[in-house]
């Protein structure tokens, strides 16, 4: 799954992005595993992925003063994935005050406003040869946008803070 933040439309850095993605009853999801989660400059790899159903870890960028939480998350149930990749105040805890930090900048020449998740996952054994292109085998897009008022010309509030943001797939 593919996502930036779309720099036509983006005023400011995302602080944070959530991703889901809802998988094929067609697919085994037992066989699940977390690839990469790839932003900017950053990649990290799940460690040990087979039968992880859930992944944490915190890292940086250099480009933004605050530090990046991401979580990965598989339910086993539903076949519903969630990441969330977020920059954090230390000493709050919550997504930084300041409207201009965020770990994924709008888009650049250097993609530091783009990233990506991957994960693997088999069909059900038996499943028809010739099955026309299934959902697990198409690449998603998501655009991110993070509008702020205060440093955009036109700009739509949401309820609750004077950003709002909003996710194309």
């Amino acid at each position: 799954v593919f996502f930036e933040n779309d720099p036509e439309q983006a005023s400011a850095p995302a602080q944070r992005v959530v991703i889901t993605d809802q998988l094929d009853v067609d697919l085994d999801w037992s066989t699940f595993q977390f690839g990469t989660i790839q932003f900017g400059e950053r990649t990290l790899v799940v460690p040990d992925p087979a039968g992880r159903l859930h992944f944490e870890a915190d890292t940086t960028v250099s480009y933004d003063a605050y530090p990046v939480h991401v979580t990965a998350d598989f339910d086993l149930q539903t076949g519903r994935l969630t990441w969330e990749i977020r920059s954090v105040d230390p000493q709050t805890g919550g997504l930084p005050r300041d409207l201009l930090a965020g770990f994924l900048p709008p888009n650049d020449a250097e993609n530091r406003g783009a990233g990506s998740v991957t994960y693997s996952v088999r069909p059900h054994a038996g499943l028809a040869e010739g099955t026309e292109e299934a959902p697990w085998e198409r690449e998603r897009l998501v655009a991110v946008t993070w509008t702020c008022p205060r440093f955009a010309s036109r700009s739509t509030i949401t309820h609750g803070p004077s950003c709002s943001r909003s996710w194309t797939r």
